[in-house]
């Protein structure tokens, strides 16, 4: 059984053959394998559940962020569109005269310039991170979200004028609606920029998801590997 000799404060050399920590006291010669405490396993876990937790949470608020500022930019492309077709229908932003034309230069030269980038750049990025963060995220169920806070972006805005439509002026509400979304090109103006954007995170999405998977699968990979080199020593012993 051993001598009883404290072996707590005594070096634990890995064994060559199995790469074990080996405890040998020195007064009796027996050989012991030094295993790591449970309560430190278990933090050990903790962390590591932590740490993909707050990596979780960190890629989800870095992707409303960038989220957010895509839809700002959004509404700053659709405020140039909607001042460049005053007083001209929607269709004159794909067969411009030359007065849309004359606006729509002046637009780019006072602010599109650098606007019209930062909005690509936010909706790749916007790509880019939730296939990165969110492998398992289907590219259509991601359109069909996008589409339905689309919907509900318009339709929660348009009730409510409406309705305040409705109390002031005694305007019904079917009525006020659509005035409201017919009376300018305010509604197209902001679904272009919006669906473009869209458009170009569903083609992003794919390329980053398989960056994601790889990642994950390494991971898993890793820890694979080290669970059947733990079960192996376990057995060996």
């Amino acid at each position: 059984m051993g001598c009883g000799k404290e072996l707590a404060r005594l070096r634990a050399p890995p064994d060559p053959h199995y790469g074990l920590p080996v405890v040998v006291c020195p007064g009796c010669g027996l050989a012991c394998v030094r295993r790591p405490r449970g309560g430190l396993a278990r933090w050990h876990t903790f962390l590591r559940a932590l740490g993909a937790g707050l990596k979780l949470v960190g890629g989800g608020m870095l992707l409303v962020a960038v989220l957010a500022l895509g839809l700002v930019f959004c509404a700053q492309v659709a405020e140039g569109l909607d001042e460049a077709l005053v007083g001209k229908p929607f269709s004159a932003f794909f067969k411009p005269d030359a007065v849309v034309q004359q606006r729509l230069g002046d637009w780019w030269t006072y602010g599109g310039v650098w606007i019209v980038p930062v909005w690509g750049v936010a909706w790749l990025s916007i790509g880019l991170l939730t296939g990165v963060f969110f492998p398992h995220w289907r590219v259509r169920w991601w359109l069909v979200g996008m589409a339905g806070l689309t919907v509900a972006g318009f339709f929660i805005p348009t009730v409510l004028i409406a309705l305040d439509d409705w109390v002031q002026y005694g305007t019904p509400p079917s009525v006020a609606a659509v005035r409201t979304r017919t009376d300018s090109n305010e509604l197209a103006s902001l679904l272009l920029p919006l669906a473009v954007g869209v458009g170009l995170t569903a083609v992003v999405m794919p390329f980053a998801q398989t960056a994601g998977q790889k990642r994950l699968a390494t991971k898993g990979l890793r820890s694979k590997r080290l669970t059947r080199t733990r079960r192996k020593r376990s057995r060996e012993q």
